[in-house]
Formats: C-alpha cells, sequence, structure tokens
C-alpha cells in the first residue's frame, strides 16, 4: 500500500533530478516558479495598502513534511511496546519522513545557491561587456563617457 509520505516523498527527489538535468538557469526558473513563487491570499485594503498574506509552496511543503515527522515520531514512540512488524513499520516512517524533511531545505537551499550563481553570472557578463566597451572596441562609448563626466 502506498501512503501519503511515500508519495510526498518523490516531490523534493524530482526538484533536485532537475536542479541537476536541466540547462542551468531553465531548471533554476522552472523550480522557482514552481515552489517560489508567493501566492497572495487576501484582497487589497485600498490602494495605498495590500493586507495580503504571501505564502511561498515551498515553506508549505517544509511545514507539512515537519508535521508529518511529528506524527510519525510520535506514532513510533506510541509503537515501542507493540508488535515487532507494526515498529519496524512506525520507524520506517519516522526515517522517511526525517529523510524528506532534508531533501525540502536541500532543495530549498540548492535552489537560493543557484539564483545566486545566476545573479553573480549575469554581474560578470553585464562587467566583461563594459569593460570591453570603455577598452576601445567602441571609440562612441568613450566618447559619451567624457562627454557625461
Amino acid at each position: 500500500m502506498v501512503t501519503m509520505n511515500e508519495i510526498f516523498f518523490a516531490v523534493p527527489v524530482l526538484c533536485l533530478v532537475a536542479q541537476f538535468m536541466l540547462p542551468h538557469k531553465t531548471g533554476s526558473a522552472l523550480i522557482h516558479r514552481l515552489f517560489f513563487t508567493r501566492g497572495r491570499i487576501g484582497n487589497k485594503a485600498n490602494h495605498h495598502e495590500e493586507r495580503r498574506l504571501g505564502i511561498s509552496p515551498i515553506w508549505m511543503f517544509i511545514h507539512l513534511s515537519l508535521l508529518v515527522l511529528v506524527q510519525s515520531a510520535n506514532k513510533m514512540k506510541q509503537s515501542q511496546y507493540e508488535n515487532f512488524p507494526k515498529r519496524l513499520s512506525d520507524e520506517r516512517m519516522f526515517w522517511l519522513s526525517l529523510l524528506n524533511v532534508f531533501l525540502w531545505f536541500l532543495v530549498w537551499k540548492m535552489q537560493s545557491l543557484k539564483e545566486t550563481i545566476i545573479s553573480l553570472e549575469d554581474r560578470i557578463e553585464v562587467l566583461e561587456i563594459s569593460s570591453e566597451l570603455f577598452a576601445g572596441r567602441d571609440s562612441s562609448w568613450k566618447k559619451r563617457a567624457a562627454y557625461n563626466s
């Protein structure tokens, strides 16, 4: 029988596979769009003030996996004096839930590192272009820079 935890377990694994298998910016954009885009709950109070609750799906999944971890720990504690197969099943669910929490935190950390890398690569690209332009390959750039200063 397939449990909710086993289905829930596949989502962060697929995210990590997508991070490694898809091209650099494509994988990051896909994961960001699916799990890091803030959904809005509520409505605007007026045009000056916005009273909405922004929730990213990643935090919802992390909190749900922590809830499953706590429930499995309670079940494991209650079943420690029961029959052996029940206890093994509860221990298995505990370790799977713990691994699930770890994987969700890993997805979160990897995504934040990838976004940092992408922003730094973009800054490097801009600096390379501006240094080429300023170094003399485009004389109109030098004239504009001298005129503006």
